[in-house]
């Protein structure tokens, strides 16, 4: 007979038609699906201490889930970098539908089969005129500029302050059957300047000078205080997923040559990360302080790091965590730098300032660095987001309004500037040059008045950043393609388009969707610009075939898009940084995201190995270098159900996390020669 002792093992055929008979209830389909997800190590078979602990853990997450959603549960507290020189007077946003209820009589001379739209002025509100309605007042602010008023419904009372330090806030009611108000003032020193009712603690909350945003679809309250603004977001439900960082990762580098990984996160802290085993290597903490790290780079030898921080600083550090530099970008205050750009010799440093911000490695004699003059002048209407270079001496910067200018970065003067609806040459570095138009001349004069008139519209309306430049990158792989008319530099931002481009011919060749719907994407292609990989604000990942994309010019532009390779979910949350590169000869992407991850996938039904898991991995066994002009598809896109690889060994295997399947959807920086 059996020892009761020995655990009882159960392979899939027998479980799917057992638990059915045994329980009286659910199907062979359901119970396989079951099977499937108990079994993570594949042994083909599953014994009592795996499937209690499944139903633990499954038990376990969902009330950590119910928990979530009647519970909020924030993140730190983050101070948003502006520009504001003054209070913050207003943070909302309108949305206006339809009106359902008629508050007023109708017109007398209206007829009945059309829409009446009536004009009601103050002074016949007051007069009286309107039977349906009357006006109640009180004078008790004595001309202060009320700040805020309200009606209560709890109270039946209306609720008003203003910053004045007597009558601050006044609550006033009206008893029945009499036209006049009861008030009761509140005298505040400091004057209030915004407020809220709790009607069952029957509360009144304050604040002098505070003003508060909730935006409810993505969980996030904006604080004004005085001339600074901070984002309190709701904590997602990451608990059960591999993190790599503390906090959500802002930017992701790979060093070919020390085969590392860098990371770093909001938190201002950065880790080293082994990519062919995953093991972490070291970790600097407190890197700017308090700061979050916003972008990082390595020098033209790559033996410095640079970190970039939300403080306005970028710092030198070698790879033993001592500081060498400390370089000041921001002149009148805070600047969130938003990329590094490291050339042969120039370090340049862009992000929500329209100039670029030089410094000169020869002239680093000293520990605290000032910038340098910009020979180049101003010319983007709007704050410059991100750069790239191309050597010998092309480069080119891209802004919130769209707009890419591109420069000699020998003389640092700029020559053209780019724009989906347009093209413009530049003469001179003047400021005021910005504003002339000068759209190519090939067509007709009124053609031509036409396609500017267009174009300067599209510029001034285009303030809410629909055509923001956030990526771009050169395809220096395809110099041989110059006499063919080919794409050389690929965009891509708001709106979730990505644009191709000839800067020879200062054409755009082609565009196309890549996500819909998500806002602002960033992107990363491989050295010899096979591949393109994008990533979205909700952890999608899509990468696509371009190799054959847009390399002659056709005279029209293009709209369909490349081959989609992959599209698959390796991150909960936005994906901040990408980087391809290779690893003992294997084509992988690195990912980093705001759900406090790391991953590394490859180009096709490959796992997402996470940083800062328990196991170390060997790469070499996950991923395969690609055969050019090798197709993934068949036919249309490759979607796939991508699976977390923790990589647990088989005896820890069955105490992973149950829901790591991913939902489907439709050798060194070129910057340094």
């Amino acid at each position: 007979s059996q020892d009761p002792r020995q655990p009882i093992c159960m392979p899939r055929e027998e479980f799917i038609q057992k638990m059915p008979e045994t329980l009286g209830w659910g199907t062979k389909q359901e119970f396989g699906e079951l099977f499937d997800k108990v079994d993570v190590a594949r042994d083909g078979f599953i014994d009592w201490d795996r499937l209690t602990s499944f139903i633990l853990l499954s038990l376990y997450e969902r009330e950590e889930r119910a928990k979530a959603t009647v519970v909020p549960q924030w993140t730190d507290l983050e101070f948003l970098p502006g520009k504001h020189k003054d209070t913050i007077q207003k943070v909302q946003g309108i949305a206006f539908t339809a009106a359902t209820i008629s508050l007023f009589e109708r017109p007398a001379n209206a007829r009945e089969d059309e829409e009446a739209t009536m004009t009601i002025d103050w002074s016949e509100l007051l007069s009286g005129c309107h039977k349906c309605c009357h006006v109640l007042q009180h004078t008790l602010h004595h001309g202060d500029w009320v700040r805020q008023v309200t009606y209560n419904a709890s109270l039946d009372a209306f609720i008003s302050s203003t910053t004045s330090s007597a009558n601050t806030v006044v609550v006033a009611w009206r008893e029945k059957a009499k036209r006049l108000l009861k008030m009761t003032p509140f005298n505040i020193a400091q004057g209030v300047h915004a407020f809220d009712y709790h009607s069952r603690l029957n509360l009144i909350g304050q604040d002098y000078r505070c003003l508060f945003h909730f935006d409810e679809s993505h969980g996030r309250l904006f604080i004004s205080f005085n001339n600074q603004l901070a984002l309190l977001a709701m904590k997602k439900e990451t608990s059960k997923r591999v993190k790599s960082h503390a906090k959500g990762v802002t930017c992701v580098l790979y060093h070919p040559l020390l085969k590392q990984v860098i990371s770093s996160d909001v938190g201002s802290t950065v880790s080293f990360w082994m990519i062919e085993t995953g093991q972490k290597i070291k970790q600097f903490s407190g890197c700017h302080g308090n700061a979050e790290i916003s972008t990082m780079a390595l020098d033209a030898n790559e033996t410095r790091l640079l970190t970039g921080s939300t403080d306005g600083t970028v710092k030198v550090w070698d790879f033993n965590g001592y500081c060498h530099h400390t370089l000041t970008v921001g002149q009148d205050g805070v600047v969130d730098i938003s990329q590094i750009l490291v050339l042969k010799k120039t370090i340049l440093v862009v992000g929500w300032e329209r100039a670029v911000t030089v410094f000169r490695p020869q002239n680093f004699n000293q520990f605290s660095i000032q910038s340098e003059e910009w020979k180049g002048g101003i010319h983007h209407r709007d704050d410059i987001l991100c750069a790239a270079f191309l050597p010998p001496q092309t480069l080119a910067t891209g802004s919130f309004d769209g707009e890419i200018v591109l420069w000699n970065s020998s003389t640092e003067g700029a020559h053209h500037v780019l724009h989906p609806a347009y093209h413009r040459q530049l003469t001179s570095k003047s400021d005021s040059e910005v504003h002339k138009l000068n759209v190519k001349r090939s067509c007709s004069e009124h053609c031509l008045a036409e396609q500017a008139t267009q174009a300067v519209r599209k510029v001034e309306v285009d303030t809410e950043g629909n055509n923001a430049v956030t990526k771009i990158c050169f395809l220096e792989g395809r110099r041989n393609n110059v006499a063919t008319g080919g794409a050389n530099l690929v965009s891509c931002g708001a709106s979730g388009y990505v644009r191709f481009w000839d800067i020879f011919k200062k054409e755009l060749l082609a565009e196309f969707l890549a996500h819909a719907g998500v806002g602002s994407i960033i992107m990363s292609t491989d050295k010899q610009n096979q591949y393109l990989a994008t990533g979205d604000p909700d952890g999608w990942l899509k990468i696509w075939n371009i190799e054959d994309y847009c390399t002659n010019s056709t005279g029209n532009k293009i709209t369909q898009p490349p081959t989609l390779l992959r599209s698959f979910q390796p991150h909960e949350d936005r994906i901040s940084s990408l980087q391809m590169c290779e690893s003992r000869g294997n084509l992988v992407i690195i990912s980093s995201s705001a759900d406090c991850s790391v991953c590394v996938t490859g180009l096709c039904d490959a796992p997402a190995l996470v940083f800062g898991q328990a196991s170390r991995w060997d790469i070499e066994n996950y991923f395969s270098l690609p055969k050019r002009g090798t197709s993934f598809v068949e036919s249309g896109s490759q979607e796939e159900s991508v699976k977390i690889m923790p990589a647990f060994s088989k005896e820890e295997s069955y105490l992973a996390p149950t829901e790591d399947f991913l939902p489907t959807e439709e050798n060194k920086d070129n910057t340094k020669h």
